[in-house]
């Protein structure tokens, strides 16, 4: 009896399994499971930006960048224009949830571009985002906690950069943007776990821009997204 009743447990939770690569068993609920500080270990982002300008022009950006716990690439191009690569390292990849429905991430790397004699270009990017999360309900062939929102609040973008000439810093500008433009971003947990998730994420928002020199622009920014978290 008791191996029968061990047997038809493993059945119910494997189809009570959300992702293709959830745990067949958990003790923890899936809100638990999301709850915790998380390190990245993947992240693959693919981005496109279309900016529709008053005067009926348009102008398409491509933005790809992968990381893991060390390396850092990301490749940029344009409409009309050839693609620039730039590698670097990672120094800060984390984020965070809470079981009430908060979330925020840090992310911080650095790039490095040789010049010509004796130094380096190198840049520091640091993004910290904040904002609340919630699962979704059932959604046509996604099952019911399958997939989560996660509602971008608040973002900080900080953008240091300086040149070297033989060991000596001869310039260097520090900069930071701040938006509180409202973005979201849907999860799809293909695994979830204590200690491991695995999330394909989707968004795509659209807004016109008060920036000078951009002011009445159209600014449509899709993003599709691979990501690994581990605790």
């Amino acid at each position: 009896k008791i191996i029968l009743v061990l047997l038809l447990s493993s059945i119910f939770f494997f189809f009570c399994r959300k992702g293709k690569e959830d745990p067949l068993f958990s003790i923890h609920s899936r809100t638990a499971r999301v709850a915790g500080d998380w390190k990245i270990m993947k992240f693959d982002e693919k981005q496109t930006t279309t900016y529709q300008y008053p005067n009926g022009s348009s102008l398409t950006q491509n933005f790809n960048r992968y990381f893991g716990p060390v390396n850092y690439e990301e490749t940029t191009s344009d409409t009309g224009s050839s693609s620039q690569s730039y590698n670097g390292k990672i120094s800060l990849s984390e984020f965070h949830f809470t079981k009430s429905g908060n979330w925020n991430s840090k992310i911080e790397y650095y790039l490095y571009v040789p010049q010509s004699v004796g130094g380096y270009y190198i840049s520091k990017t640091r993004i910290e985002e904040e904002g609340k999360w919630e699962f979704n309900g059932k959604q046509g062939d996604l099952k019911n906690k399958e997939t989560m929102e996660l509602t971008t609040t608040s973002s900080n973008h900080f953008f240091y950069t300086y040149s070297t000439y033989l060991g000596t810093v001869i310039d260097s500008v520090a900069d930071s943007t701040y938006s509180t433009v409202e973005q979201k971003a849907t999860w799809r947990l293909i695994g979830l776990s204590n200690t491991r998730m695995k999330a394909e994420i989707n968004s795509e928002n659209t807004f016109t821009s008060a920036l000078p020199g951009l002011i009445g622009t159209q600014i449509t920014n899709s993003k599709f997204t691979e990501i690994e978290l581990n605790q």
